[in-house]
């Protein structure tokens, strides 16, 4: 494999994938037994396909994991489109203060209005 450049870091399942590749053709070149270039060949790639299905499943996994994560990014995206906006939230929270300091100040007049007061 390439080395990396300095400005990329390879991706985790990059690095694992290279070291089972490199740990797969070591055993397997360590089972051939006669030396030559065609004792391990079958063992090697035996062992290779064995890890491209693991991996296919693998990233099989993955796509499916990102699909979930877009589809609940989707759903907090369309639920924060629907918060109050803070002028919404000042707004309201100064029509309440209005409110309650208008009964105070004319809570005499409010009292005798309903005949309240004594």
């Amino acid at each position: 494999m390439t080395e990396p450049s300095e400005n990329i870091v390879p991706f985790p399942i990059e690095q694992q994938v290279e070291n089972m590749l490199r740990d797969a053709v070591r055993s397997a070149s360590f089972a051939g037994g006669s030396g030559g270039n065609s004792g391990g060949v079958d063992v090697r790639v035996a062992v290779l396909e064995t890890h491209v299905d693991i991996l296919r499943k693998d990233l099989a996994e993955v796509k499916a994991g990102v699909d979930q994560v877009k589809l609940q990014l989707a759903t907090v995206t369309e639920r924060i489109a629907h918060l109050p906006s803070k002028g919404y939230t000042v707004t309201v929270a100064l029509a309440v203060m209005a409110v309650v300091a208008a009964f105070t100040t004319f809570q005499q007049q409010i009292q005798h209005f309903v005949r309240l007061s004594r």
